[in-house]
């Protein structure tokens, strides 16, 4: 038995310079674009799994009915909250003198976690409680789920089982806007998941 899943990032936002987590803002009509035509260009889809900000999920829901799929929303698909530091511009970040700054965050994020926001160990817990629920889940169905680069980064590393010191800020993989990464997972015998990244 064989699973595929898309990751698909969503397209371009109104605030591409500026540091997204919670902060939700509408994509520009270039990133609805590159969604839409991302999400097209995958055949045989059965199901949209989407994270539950609407840079995702109204694109997300848009496509879905297109195609008369069903869309589930996923709270654990929501980007990394970068609390404090949130909403706001990079240059101006990267001005900031305060400790933790945010290049202290991004050289060692699990050692340093933004004012009032998430640890990187509660955020890749709660990518690992969804990934985890897709691998128990034995099926032949074809999935895009609509997510972040940060989310999309902590999924592969837990595919590549790569060590927790691998982070979606420390890596050198990037995820465009409307980017894909395949993923297949076969079940043996025994219902055992054997994910794989299809580069």
């Amino acid at each position: 038995m064989q699973r595929q899943l898309y990751f698909v990032r969503h397209g371009e936002t109104t605030m591409s310079d500026h540091l997204l987590g919670v902060t939700d803002p509408e994509l520009s009509t270039a990133g609805a674009q590159q969604l839409l035509q991302s999400l097209t260009s995958l055949g045989g889809l059965q199901r949209v799994i989407s994270s539950p900000r609407k840079r995702c999920l109204n694109t997300a829901k848009a496509f879905a009915k297109q195609y008369q799929l069903p869309v589930d929303v996923e709270p654990n698909l929501a980007e990394f909250d970068f609390g404090q530091w949130d909403g706001k511009p990079y240059d101006t970040l990267w001005r900031d003198t305060q400790s933790p700054s945010i290049g202290d965050f991004w050289q060692n994020p699990w050692q340093h976690t933004p004012p009032e926001g998430e640890s990187m160990h509660d955020f890749h817990h709660r990518v690992a409680t969804w990934w985890h629920s897709i691998l128990a889940s034995p099926s032949e169905e074809c999935i895009a789920v609509v997510a972040h680069a940060g989310v999309i980064k902590a999924l592969i590393a837990l595919i590549l089982d790569l060590p927790p010191e691998f982070t979606a800020h420390q890596s050198n993989i990037t995820i465009p806007y409307a980017g894909i990464v395949k993923v297949e997972i076969f079940y043996d015998s025994n219902q055992s998941a054997w994910p794989k990244v299809v580069f």
